[in-house]
């Protein structure tokens, strides 16, 4: 007996060797990708395309967003073709605005139409936001009256705002009922809305009083109220609070989900996590762009002429910049002349300096953005950056020194050069904490203008301290 049921558990195991698990090896999620979208580029070349809706049917709707994005305006409506249409909503939603836009106008207004109404409320707002205006409400126009008031429950509410990141398919009980009660009233529903980690408590009028975990309904006796185990302290958040807010809630405190309400504590909705991670996600591609001066409504594959024209003014301004750089260098055209060495070692100054401003720039921005930087504490941050910034700017000038002084044969330039390198590396922190400072103070983001505005600064001081020191000391 003893050996059957051993040789029952050799076949089991056996059996479970003998299964496929997925696993997810390092860095297999990037080559999946690459050979996604190279696979769908040689089916597009070869008008392979049963070949084509058959493969787009085994990935899920990001990974079809991910694809659409690394496609030409062509290629993509190809591929809008070939999606099946119960998932061509879940993959809008997955999209970014520029590259949604432009595949959501190649689609029928009937697709358009059934995929707002299978949306989320704030991913069926959304499409309809990145819409020509006439497409959006012709749209709108088209949707049966309930539909349309769902989505006007989050439309009334202001972009940026936690009401229109908001479901309204919030599951509230009252606090007097029992558990008994609550286990009945879901074996009713069969379902619960995604991202369901609590039900929300009211009272009669509706009112918001707090959360109950599902895990106090089924280790609790039936016979016990809500009022008793529910947690009185969940927060909640007024629709008109913004959603950065509302991203640090949800950062600060891990949550899965929270209520919404409105000015009278009337639950209205919930926000799920999963519109945080876009939310988060979105924000750092917004600020990777910045950085290089580029807007989130640049499409990577999208039309030249636009795309040239938003970088053109970018362009143009750093070309001021670089003007008014120069412009400083022109003073000192004679020094220039008669000393050949100050022409090579001149740029040593600016990159040094460009380089300590960055890295203090991106700290204050990233600071600002997190909101751990106020102006309690923002002086205490200016003294730490020129810290460093003049012991960084003391170690490598000797270094340059002493390279000046054994490449040129010349104590004095080497001198010139290293005090020139502290003065601009010290400018240059202090820039980096100040620019971003000044720029949110009016209302600017500094992502945007803020590395333009560095660069023109270091540029200046270190030609100026450089070229000047040069031309007193040595002339």
């Amino acid at each position: 007996m003893e050996q059957a049921v051993d040789q029952q558990d050799n076949n089991d195991n056996t059996n479970i060797l003998n299964q496929e698990i997925n696993i997810l090896e390092p860095n297999a999620e990037h080559s999946l990708a690459e050979s996604f979208l190279n696979q769908t580029l040689n089916q597009l070349s070869e008008e392979k395309t049963d070949d084509l809706k058959e493969e787009l049917e085994k990935h899920s709707p990001a990974e079809i967003a991910n694809l659409l994005e690394g496609l030409t305006a062509p290629e993509r409506q190809a591929v809008a073709e070939s999606i099946v249409p119960e998932m061509i909503p879940d993959v809008l939603s997955e999209m970014r605005q520029p590259e949604r836009s432009l595949v959501a106008e190649s689609l029928d207004i009937e697709v358009l139409t059934a995929s707002v109404n299978t949306l989320a409320e704030p991913h069926a707002v959304e499409l309809l936001d990145s819409l020509p205006e006439s497409l959006a409400d012709e749209i709108r126009e088209s949707l049966d009256p309930k539909e349309r008031q769902r989505l006007e429950a989050t439309l009334e509410w202001p972009e940026g705002t936690a009401g229109r990141l908001m479901h309204i398919d919030a599951v509230s009980v009252r606090a007097d009922v029992s558990l008994a009660i609550v286990q009945r009233y879901l074996r009713l529903r069969k379902t619960v809305p995604s991202n369901t980690d609590a039900l929300i408590v009211v009272n009669r009028e509706g009112v918001y009083l707090g959360k109950m975990d599902y895990t106090a309904i089924l280790t609790n006796p039936p016979e016990v109220h809500v009022e008793t185990v529910m947690d009185s302290q969940a927060i909640a958040v007024n629709a008109m609070v913004s959603e950065e807010e509302v991203v640090k809630l949800f950062e600060h405190r891990g949550l899965i989900s929270v209520a919404v309400v409105d000015d009278n504590g009337l639950l209205i909705g919930r926000i799920e996590v999963d519109d945080i991670v876009d939310i988060i996600r979105r924000t750092a591609d917004q600020q990777m762009l910045h950085m290089s001066n580029l807007h989130e409504e640049d499409d990577t594959f999208g039309p030249i002429w636009p795309s040239a024209k938003k970088r053109a003014v970018w362009l143009g301004l750093n070309l001021l910049t670089a003007f008014l750089a120069s412009s400083v260098i022109g003073l000192f055209q004679n020094a220039l002349d008669k000393i050949v060495a100050l022409a090579v070692l001149m740029p040593i100054v600016s990159s040094m300096g460009g380089i300590t401003g960055s890295q203090t720039l991106a700290l204050v921005i990233r600071g600002l953005s997190l909101g751990t930087i106020s102006s309690g504490n923002a002086r205490s941050l200016a003294v730490k950056e020129l810290s460093i910034g003049v012991l960084n700017g003391l170690l490598w000038a000797m270094i340059v020194a002493g390279v000046t002084t054994l490449w040129f044969k010349d104590y004095t330039l080497g001198w010139i050069i290293a005090i020139a390198m502290v003065i601009n590396m010290a400018i240059a922190a202090l820039s980096g904490w100040a620019l971003p400072l000044i720029l949110t103070r009016y209302g600017q983001d500094p992502a945007i203008s803020g590395s333009v505005l560095l660069t023109t600064v270091t540029d200046i001081v270190g030609f100026m301290s450089f070229l000047g020191l040069a031309t007193l000391l040595l002339l």
